[in-house]
């Protein structure tokens, strides 16, 4: 099983990841943020391709993913991903979980001025925030596994949320 988890920043990724280790003691975790090159198609295509040795089968929980790129590179002067390498990336990962976390744009703000965050500002997060968005309902029209996890409502109970992916048989 893969499982990949993305969204926005400061959104619940990384506790909703512990508490997936919980459940899910064998996942590794690959963390994809920030990429290593200006071309981050190229890292993320050596781990869905078979014939690359890092290439991922199975058991794995996927911190951040293409997605971002998509949403995130003009903000921080990257290559754009082609169409074509999106579309590679939907056909390659049609099988996996994608969680998709949010929380609103109050949250958002609310977090930047308690870690005096400056390297997006609250302009540039709603625009995440709307891609994201759009994104999300893309990958649902298109027959992928997507579940939405909000932040605010389970950030005080995150086991709750897991334990709902159980019930749904989402994750074994």
């Amino acid at each position: 099983m893969r499982i990949i988890i993305d969204w926005c920043d400061w959104t619940g990724k990384t506790t909703l990841i512990k508490e997936l280790k919980k459940i899910l003691p064998k996942m590794k975790v690959i963390k994809f943020w920030p990429p290593k090159t200006e071309d981050p198609y190229s890292e993320w295509i050596e781990y869905y391709t078979p014939w690359n040795k890092k290439y991922i089968w199975d058991d794995v929980i996927l911190d951040r993913c293409w997605i971002s790129e998509v949403i995130y590179w003009k903000m921080f002067n990257r290559k754009p991903m082609t169409l074509d390498q999106q579309v590679d990336f939907i056909y390659e990962t049609k099988d996996d979980l994608y969680i998709i976390t949010y929380t609103n744009i109050d949250n958002i703000e609310e977090v930047f001025k308690k870690r005096w965050e400056d390297f997006i500002n609250i302009w540039q997060a709603s625009h995440i925030n709307y891609y994201f968005k759009k994104f999300w309902k893309k990958l649902k029209e298109n027959d992928i596994n997507v579940v939405f996890y909000d932040f605010k409502k389970y950030e005080n109970n995150v086991n709750l949320f897991v334990k709902k992916l159980l019930k749904w048989n989402m994750i074994h």
